[in-house]
């Protein structure tokens, strides 16, 4: 098991993590648009654990002692279990699927992780200033995740104030809730909010985009270099080297079995979620027609 091997295989999820990124510049999916985040993250992740398995392949074929180095056979079988592998040792390693996409500043981003309670639409006090320096120090801008305090840390609101009451002014004034008039006991109230860390720059360009509801993607520069990332091209490459049978047998079975079973459970949720929607739209023209 050498350490060149180790560190490709580390580099090449690094890199295509950083590409996940560019694709979703272009595609202007974010991580917080809704369940698609998740589905690009989780095939980011499982492509940067394939390219990290072949990194190694690679390599593996220059040394002619490497077992089964110059074996061509159930390649598809051997991606199978690095893309599997890779994305369960992401995620046990701590790391999270919306990291793969870039962040939209008028919403959580991909580097968040720890936050305290806001007190309704105030700016944080001396406390909660103090609290969300200590988070930023350790897991960087929430937007961003530069750790550089020079450029100046801020308790961002998420939601934003805009979008939990229209203004922050509203709440503190009690416009809010006059602005609701005799339905506010029936309307659900306003989100809860949390003080997340964030770097000045992010928190201007959120001001803008905030104010004319506009995308602004920023980068997750935290992501190309987390442990999480590293350790998880590490561990594919670990894998194939330390049991090149079993990784084999393994993405055999998955490719085999559990592939067909899971595309098979998936034609027939869709099929019948067709034949629900056609069976509504059947009895709403039936009632229709009813005199």
């Amino acid at each position: 098991m050498t350490c060149s091997q180790l560190c490709a295989s580390s580099i090449s999820f690094a890199i295509s993590a950083t590409i996940a990124q560019q694709i979703s510049r272009l595609t202007r999916v974010s991580c917080a648009t809704p369940v698609v985040a998740n589905l690009v993250g989780i095939s980011s992740c499982a492509l940067a654990s394939v390219a990290a398995g072949e990194v190694y392949e690679t390599f593996s074929k220059k040394n002619t002692s490497a077992a089964g180095a110059h074996d061509e056979t159930n390649k598809s079988a051997r991606r199978m279990a690095d893309a599997i592998l890779g994305c369960t040792a992401f995620v046990m390693l701590g790391g999270r699927f919306r990291k793969f996409l870039m962040s939209d500043v008028r919403f959580v981003g991909a580097n968040a992780k720890k936050s305290i309670p806001a007190v309704g639409s105030q700016y944080a006090n001396s406390s909660q200033k103090a609290k969300v320096q200590t988070l930023f120090e350790k897991h960087g801008c929430h937007t961003c995740g530069t750790k550089n305090k020079s450029l100046g840390i801020v308790a961002d609101h998420q939601p934003p104030n805009k979008h939990a009451y229209g203004t922050g002014g509203a709440e503190a004034s009690g416009e809010f809730t006059r602005r609701r008039g005799w339905l506010a006991p029936l309307l659900p109230p306003p989100p809860k909010q949390r003080y997340f860390p964030q770097c000045k720059p992010c928190s201007t360009r959120q001001s803008s985009a905030v104010a004319y509801n506009k995308q602004v993607l920023v980068y997750n520069g935290a992501l190309a270099l987390a442990h999480t990332t590293l350790l998880t091209g590490a561990a594919v490459a670990a894998s194939r080297m330390a049991a090149p049978e079993a990784h084999e047998r393994a993405g055999i079975w998955l490719r085999d079995h559990a592939t067909p079973a899971i595309l098979h459970t998936a034609a027939q949720g869709c099929t019948r979620g067709v034949i629900a929607v056609r069976n509504l739209f059947s009895d709403l023209e039936r009632s229709l027609r009813r005199p």
